[in-house]
């Protein structure tokens, strides 16, 4: 089985990865939870205890690039930490406007974050407008059957933009529906923790994503699966021993998140 994590600096080790048959197990366990349009009232308890472990508690800075109803935003909360909501898409504006609006330690910025500063497309999901993306091919995987008949027009800063903003944040999160590449793109050296969605299918994504996180100065790799609040492997990886559990992988639907520290 796979052991639960310690959140702590990694032991020298040989090169270990966590059989893909235990990975299965835990991906079953992402049916248990849905995700509602307007979100819990409050975060679950296990999403809260992840989070502490692996940032602690009190007075921190976070980012939550891709905020979407705010889940994430309220588990941080939760810990005492101030945060900063990345969120363009209009529907989901209005849900964490209202879900937030007597909080004073969230910042609702109604832009996406990207590789550059400037204007970007977002194409607007009818029936599901909360996986709404800047990015093409996200409409050519799992979501290939939706309809996308709404475009509208967005603002865009750079993470490094944001840091100057706002300060730098202890974690970033980053859920952009295939658009992680791009906002990896525009932060230029490690700031704190980080993570950022993958799905399997574009596997090749992925591995564009972890080179960049190294690239500027992330050293050290785990990843979850679906919604389940725990690391799959009990130490911190490399990158490619990270992408070779996705890479190898026999659930073509596979999702998660990779974390990342310096």
């Amino acid at each position: 089985m796979v052991e639960p994590l310690t959140v702590g600096r990694s032991k020298p080790r040989s090169r270990r990865l966590v059989r893909l048959s235990e990975m299965a197990g835990i991906a079953v366990r992402r049916l248990r939870y849905g995700r509602g349009i307007a979100g819990p009232l409050r975060p679950r308890p296990d999403e809260v205890a992840f989070f502490e472990r692996l940032v602690g508690r009190g007075d921190l800075l976070v980012f939550d690039v891709g905020a979407n109803v705010g889940d994430k935003t309220a588990v941080f909360l939760e810990l005492g930490a101030r945060v900063v909501a990345f969120e363009p898409q209009p529907l989901c504006l209005r849900l964490i406007h209202k879900r937030f609006r007597d909080d004073s330690r969230v910042t609702i910025v109604e832009e996406g974050v990207a590789d550059s500063p400037g204007i970007l497309t977002m194409s607007v999901c009818d029936s599901a407008k909360t996986i709404s993306t800047f990015a093409p091919e996200w409409k050519e995987g799992r979501f290939n059957n939706f309809r996308w008949s709404e475009q509208i027009e967005v603002p865009v800063i750079t993470l490094d933009e944001a840091i100057e903003r706002y300060g730098t944040p202890v974690f970033t999160k980053i859920d952009v529906e295939g658009f992680e590449e791009s906002v990896l793109l525009g932060l230029g050296k490690s700031t704190g923790i980080l993570s950022f969605e993958f799905v399997r299918e574009f596997a090749d994504a992925t591995r564009r994503c972890l080179d960049r996180a190294v690239a500027i100065g992330y050293t050290e790799f785990n990843l979850t699966l679906g919604s389940v609040p725990e690391f799959l492997a009990a130490e911190w990886m490399t990158a490619e021993e990270v992408f070779a559990l996705i890479e190898n992988s026999n659930d073509e639907l596979m999702q998660g998140d990779v974390y990342a520290r310096a």
